[in-house]
């Protein structure tokens, strides 16, 4: 009987350690996933800026209309690109 209860007592240890571990695991990850969400916010907020010097580099020159016809062709471009290159990859 007593070998068996230092079976189990052994195995609630393991139990225990792993679950430590695990925990510490689950905590890295989520860490990880928090810093990639929070510069992929950066990263769009940085193309919204350059989209909008773009804008402004060219309503210097031509009309507004002109301007935000050409910015919003190479947006849809570069948007269509990456769709085929993800389409690809997907494949």
């Amino acid at each position: 009987m007593t070998v068996l209860t230092d079976y189990i007592l052994a195995l609630v240890d393991l139990l225990e350690a792993e679950g430590r571990s695990l925990r510490a695991s689950v905590m890295a990850v989520a860490m990880s996933l928090l810093v990639v969400a929070v510069a992929g916010l950066i990263v769009v907020a940085g193309c919204g800026m350059l989209i909008a010097a773009i804008y402004m580099a060219i309503v210097s020159t031509l009309p507004h209309w002109a301007a935000a016809l050409i910015t919003g062709g190479i947006l849809v471009v570069v948007g269509g690109v990456t769709l085929l290159i993800a389409r690809k990859a997907g494949q």
